[in-house]
């Protein structure tokens, strides 16, 4: 197993505690995506149908509704954004949203997990809302608003992300407790070969979503598991940091140097009891981790 961050240096990466950056307590945080025109944080509540904006220099979070279930946002070339909810792939202007694209998925269906690969191509995944069924997909998004089906069999189609070379595509199943590693091809969108890249037991969780940062490390969300874990390229686990909530959603990397990771979480299927000794759950944090980040790539459509 690796190293337990809390604080102080461990194998010679600087780190600070964990740190309660907006006191939210959101039903159900997630999508965090850094917006390097603003200089904020954007990050979502997806049962609240909610688009917060962070300015970590004033600390001052707003929120707005945007649409019911939005599970992704993702930067726009051009300006703007895209959003993800329901079937639905929406440009959104922070006020208005206009459909680009629609998929046909069972009714118990939705989109979850969004990012952009560097070609300017969104790939989407949809999950079973009872979290139970294999009847989940990954869609890529072309920039002229094509759909097309690239995995299927998928139960809660997660974290998404690409090795600084273009060469890996990494993606997590939730509910099998493995993010797997693709072959991709970043000319065309191609994916090929498979592996599982990283398994995480039960007890520990399930991961969600995740970031590659600038060297190659992978950085995972333990939904369940207290913590977000930092892997090496080859699959090997080294550090894991401590959360003071168990249901770890989302991490990205932000601000002005790239060298923050924030982190969501969610209140979403916990206990009365369970929130009493996690009355943070839901709430931003925020860890200076001793590496830095990319910029999230857009939507060139």
């Amino acid at each position: 197993m690796g190293s337990v961050i809390s604080s102080g240096r461990i194998t010679g990466v600087a780190m600070e505690t964990p740190e309660l950056v907006v006191d939210s307590r959101a039903e159900l945080g997630e999508g965090p995506v850094w917006d390097s025109m603003e200089g904020r944080l954007l990050w979502l509540d997806i049962v609240g149908g909610r688009v917060h904006s962070l300015d970590p220099l004033t600390g001052s979070d707003e929120s707005i509704e945007a649409v019911p279930y939005v599970s992704s946002i993702t930067p726009r070339k051009g300006g703007g954004f895209v959003l993800t909810a329901g079937h639905a792939v929406l440009a959104w202007d922070g006020e208005s949203s206009a459909v680009l694209a629609e998929i046909e998925e069972p009714d118990g269906n939705r989109f979850n997990d969004a990012k952009c690969d560097a070609s300017g191509r969104l790939w989407a995944g949809t999950m079973d809302m009872n979290e139970a069924s294999p009847a989940g997909s990954l869609y890529m998004v072309s920039p002229d608003r094509s759909v097309r089906r690239m995995l299927g069999g998928l139960t809660v189609s997660n974290g998404i992300d690409w090795s600084p070379d273009g060469k890996t595509m990494y993606h997590a199943d939730s509910p099998t407790g493995n993010v797997y590693a693709y072959d991709f091809r970043m000319e065309d969108g191609m994916i090929g070969r498979s592996r599982v890249f990283a398994s995480i037991p039960h007890s520990q969780g399930f991961p969600d979503g995740l970031t590659v940062d600038s060297d190659g490390m992978v950085w995972i969300a333990q939904w369940g598991g207290w913590c977000v874990s930092r892997w090496s390229a080859e699959g090997r686990l080294m550090e894991t940091v401590k959360l003071p909530v168990s249901h770890v959603s989302s991490c990205t990397f932000g601000g002005r140097k790239m060298d923050t990771l924030f982190i969501t979480s969610a209140r979403y299927g916990l206990s009365g009891g369970e929130l009493r000794r996690e009355p943070h759950a839901g709430s931003l944090f925020s860890v200076v981790p001793g590496a830095v980040g990319r910029q999230p790539h857009e939507f060139d459509g």
